[in-house]
């Protein structure tokens, strides 16, 4: 997958209230609420049957980070043709929960286009049925 952040930070921000690996806060350089605050998971379309992360972050991921001001991740997810069903959705659900224990719900927003935006529609929906307990479904 790829980060990306706004072209006006030096940095990755770091909003209030993240969390390095260690469960540590970590040093903070933006406010609550301020841009750069947020984090976006888009996920991208590709009709289930292409990975394209590098296409989507020159085409899309640079565009909405400058655009919006928070920080994108575009996340790589396995085709349906290399990995069956449900291992896509698993697998976002995953990068979902890793990302709400890092920055906190309210700071995570979850987006994609076609068959990406089917995906992220499944991700939130087992995503946060899933949220507290340690295992998703196989």
């Amino acid at each position: 997958g790829s980060w990306i952040f706004p072209s006006s930070f030096e940095r990755l921000p770091t909003p209030p209230g993240t969390l390095g690996r260690d469960g540590q806060p970590l040093s903070t350089n933006v406010a609550e609420g301020a841009p750069g605050s947020r984090v976006i998971m888009w996920v991208h379309g590709g009709g289930n049957i292409g990975t394209m992360v590098r296409l989507y972050t020159s085409a899309v991921g640079f565009a909405l980070a400058d655009n919006t001001g928070q920080v994108v991740l575009m996340p790589a997810w396995p085709a349906a043709s290399t990995e069956p069903w449900p291992a896509a959705v698993v697998q976002l659900c995953r990068c979902y929960r890793s990302l709400v224990r890092l920055y906190g719900a309210k700071n995570v927003v979850v987006m994609g286009d076609s068959s990406g935006g089917g995906m992220a529609l499944a991700t939130l929906i087992l995503g946060t049925s899933y949220l507290g307990e340690g295992n998703l479904p196989p």
